[in-house]
């Protein structure tokens, strides 16, 4: 992806892990020429398949670029992180790893290779094209590198925040240490074939460490991924969060207070075909977990409702255990043209995706665990 060849001749479809995998992305574009191969199963040629092409890579494509900074939205928009990062390291890119003194390690035996390349989306994204070539790592043990803070010499330090992409093919849980420190642990939902990214902020007492010498702070990153792996492809560290104060109203909290809702507004105009309900979440950074939003429309609150959203806050990307501290406003729409006319009771609440166990407010809740927030008449 560095060299950019003008074309690209080898074996693809066919070969297995590796070749087929590149070919399944923009990197070789569409075959220019086709040719059969006829191999021998006597000898062992390694790279061999029954297939060859000469491609030409489609390089001023969306997907190989925009990858200098973060892209999805919910990772910086609520928290005022608009600038470019002040530096990165690009996971694959051994050029760029060797900047960064970037090292991995992984204890669980591999089937294929520890690189990958793949071509995905975003679930939320702020470019009309969301789709991203890029390289990662499949890590099970950790990784560790060495950014730039942003820091002057003599200046004084600031909270920093190290944005990641990932591909979150597997639920699991990372383990962020910055100058030999734990700062805190970040939650991966499982959203296969997409990228993710999860922010982490860094405060100014442990990210400042360093800055009267080299400017930079160490991250440590120790995975736990029962089943699978950590596979990240990007790291930009930005400056400091926007972080508001607790608001003074306070409808129900989560988890002994670390998750406090503020408000919860239903947003209906009569004969629309959908009902939104604007929330505002406050945490002070403990939230906890990968828990699903749900807001149901009840006819009868002892039936099934008539309409429904499940979706994690943030567009679908934001977890509570990935909420950065202070307030998160979020809005969640339920579908509702084919409801019929009449009154109905909205009800709110979190729980898990993969138990569906719902989490429990401190108080005011049903048997259900769910929070009824107001009556809305459906036209």
């Amino acid at each position: 992806m560095n060299t950019r060849p003008d074309y690209i001749a080898a074996y693809g479809p066919g070969h297995g892990f590796g070749l087929s995998m590149i070919a399944d992305t923009n990197i070789y574009g569409a075959p220019l020429a086709e040719f059969p191969v006829t191999l021998d199963d006597r000898y062992n040629v390694a790279l061999a398949a029954g297939y060859q092409g000469i491609y030409r890579p489609e390089w001023e494509s969306s997907s190989f670029q925009n990858t200098y900074k973060s892209l999805q939205p919910s990772s910086f928009i609520p928290y005022g992180l608009n600038e470019l990062p002040s530096s990165s390291v690009n996971v694959a890119d051994l050029k760029d790893e060797a900047r960064a003194n970037y090292r991995w390690r992984s204890s669980e035996p591999l089937v294929g290779f520890p690189t990958e390349v793949h071509e995905l989306g975003y679930v939320s994204c702020i470019i009309e094209n969301c789709v991203q070539v890029d390289g990662v790592r499949r890590i099970s043990s950790e990784e560790t590198f060495d950014l730039y803070t942003g820091y002057s010499d003599s200046g004084s330090a600031w909270d920093i925040t190290l944005v990641t992409r990932l591909q979150p093919a597997a639920a699991g849980t990372l383990d962020i240490y910055a100058n030999g420190k734990f700062v805190g642990t970040r939650w991966i939902p499982a959203i296969p074939g997409r990228w993710l990214e999860v922010a982490t902020v860094i405060p100014r007492d442990i990210a400042g460490e360093n800055r009267l010498t080299s400017n930079t702070v160490n991250i440590r990153i120790v995975p736990h991924v029962a089943g699978g792996f950590y596979m990240p492809a990007y790291h930009w560290i930005y400056g400091a969060p926007t972080i508001e104060a607790k608001p003074e109203t306070e409808i129900i909290t989560y988890q002994s207070g670390a998750i406090v809702l503020a408000a919860a507004d239903i947003d209906y105009r009569p004969g629309a075909e959908r009902m939104g309900v604007n929330f505002e979440w406050y945490t002070d950074g403990s939230a906890r977990g990968d828990y699903i939003v749900f807001v149901h429309l009840y006819e009868d609150v002892n039936q099934p409702p008539a309409a429904q959203t499940d979706i994690r806050p943030g567009g679908g990307v934001l977890p509570p255990g990935n909420w950065l501290p202070g307030v998160l406003r979020d809005i969640i729409w339920v579908d509702v043209k084919d409801v019929p006319p009449g009154k109905y009771q909205a009800a709110i609440g979190f729980y898990d995706p993969f138990t569906f166990e719902r989490l429990p407010p401190d108080g005011g809740r049903d048997e259900d665990g769910r929070l009824f927030i107001g009556e809305v008449e459906i036209e």
